[in-house]
């Protein structure tokens, strides 16, 4: 059944809501939403990303919401990402296809290219509704989990004792912080780890400023798991773990990875080894991560340390 609700932009009144939508909404094992953390991303990409975030509104309450963006790695100005979720209550009453439309007649200014969604397999309203507006699957992500406690660290020592032999040292954000210029060479890791990691379009450098406001200044990060291999003065390989913000035994991972130059080598069999001790102890219970189905050396290794897979969630995209 139908009913009559508004669509408005959001004002920051409206975050707690939001955040009890995603809630509400998303799988089990979905990592906590926080209203504050939402804004944030929402302000840092509203720049060159054109991030616009939608409510609608039934009887004075919130009850969905879409943001659409460019996405930063994936950059092209005709070419839009965008979310739609609706509290459970209000599902199935034409929210989400008013939330589609007013996207489709916002962005007509831009000359739309392409639109892309994502969803989790098991989230099979999702599917039909993506599918009938005509979305085609693109690409997959294996989401995977590690239980922290039972893992066994001996049989990685060789990794750790190779790197080390070699002079190559694992430090924190907190302490690199005091290291001359390096905000500039995180940077300049982070562009050509991301860079190599599979993803449906070409990949787009994130410019230094936006950088530094999405990926050094979130709410989840914490400067003692954002994890940094150095090589002398060279910043070599990163396994980077967030908090998540309404759970203190589970972790998420961000981004792992090892420059070119030194892949092969059991770097990042180390990197992850030592975040997962770290997450240890602390009284982490488990620690998430996603992987590009194609990314088979990270996914590889993940399942030789013992990570768990989740469903998968599906990628489409809608051509214009």
């Amino acid at each position: 059944m139908g009913v009559d609700f508004e669509i408005r932009d959001a004002v920051p009144d409206d975050y707690p809501a939001i955040a009890a939508i995603f809630q509400a909404a998303e799988p089990p094992g979905s990592p906590t939403h926080d209203a504050n953390a939402i804004a944030q991303l929402d302000r840092v990409l509203s720049g060159r990303s054109r991030a616009h975030r939608r409510v609608a509104e039934c009887d004075g309450r919130v009850v969905a919401t879409c943001r659409s963006l460019i996405s930063p790695q994936m950059y092209h100005p005709r070419k839009y990402q965008f979310y739609i979720c609706v509290h459970p209550d209000w599902q199935h009453r034409g929210i989400g296809r008013g939330l589609y439309a007013d996207t489709l007649e916002r962005l007509k200014p831009v000359g739309l290219l392409a639109l892309r969604c994502a969803y989790r397999e098991d989230m099979s309203h999702s599917e039909r509704f993506l599918t009938g507006l005509g979305f085609a699957e693109e690409f997959r992500l294996w989401e995977s989990w590690l239980d922290v406690p039972s893992f066994d660290a001996a049989p990685f020592a060789p990794a750790a004792d190779r790197m080390r032999k070699a002079g190559i040292t694992i430090r924190t954000l907190t302490e690199l912080k005091q290291v001359p210029g390096w905000e500039r060479k995180l940077h300049a890791l982070i562009n050509q780890i991301q860079s190599d990691m599979p993803q449906p379009e070409p990949y787009a450098d994130w410019p230094f400023d936006e950088f530094l406001n999405v990926e050094l200044y979130r709410p989840t990060l914490v400067s003692d798991s954002y994890f940094i291999a150095v090589d002398g003065d060279e910043f070599i390989g990163v396994n980077i773990l967030h908090k998540d913000l309404g759970n203190p035994k589970r972790l998420n991972t961000d981004d792992t990875g090892v420059d070119r130059a030194y892949r092969r080598r059991g770097i990042a069999t180390a990197l992850k080894v030592h975040g997962i001790e770290y997450a240890r102890a602390r009284g982490v219970e488990r620690i998430y991560t996603m992987n590009a189905s194609t990314n088979q050396s990270m996914l590889a290794l993940n399942i030789k340390l013992g990570f768990q897979r989740e469903p998968a969630y599906i990628g489409v995209i809608r051509h214009m």
